[in-house]
């Protein structure tokens, strides 16, 4: 996984690419914030399982920039931690492929046997 800096909007042109905005849901008071956070997580979730079955290459998640939160979930951290660390999402990664940026997540799909394949020729690298 890397991390890059600069104007997150060039994430924009990545080839076969979804963008999923989450930012809303640090501004929510309708319901409790452990249920939008859950709700993040469902949709950041569906988003992959959606992308790698369309066969897209990557979903650009658009979590916002960082904010001090002392020990408040947000929906940047709920993103990075599901995207970064968590084995739900590991069928439907490319980790060594994701990009970190302060704005936003570059997921990078895992394509399902049978798909198009990647440019290492395995078309189901990790």
């Amino acid at each position: 996984m890397r991390r890059e800096t600069g104007d997150w909007e060039q994430f924009r042109s990545l080839p076969d690419c979804v963008e999923i905005d989450v930012r809303d849901a640090d501004a929510r008071h309708d319901i409790p914030r452990w249920q939008s956070m859950m709700d993040v997580r469902r949709l950041a979730l569906e988003a992959l399982e959606t992308a790698q079955r369309e066969g897209k290459r990557f979903v650009l998640f658009v979590h916002g920039s960082p904010k001090v939160f002392v020990g408040r979930r947000t929906a940047r951290s709920e993103i990075r931690l599901l995207l970064t660390a968590h084995i739900e999402a590991t069928p439907y990664l490319r980790r060594r492929d994701c990009i970190q940026h302060d704005c936003v997540f570059v997921a990078a799909i895992r394509p399902l046997r049978g798909q198009r394949p990647e440019p290492d020729g395995t078309g189901d690298s990790d």
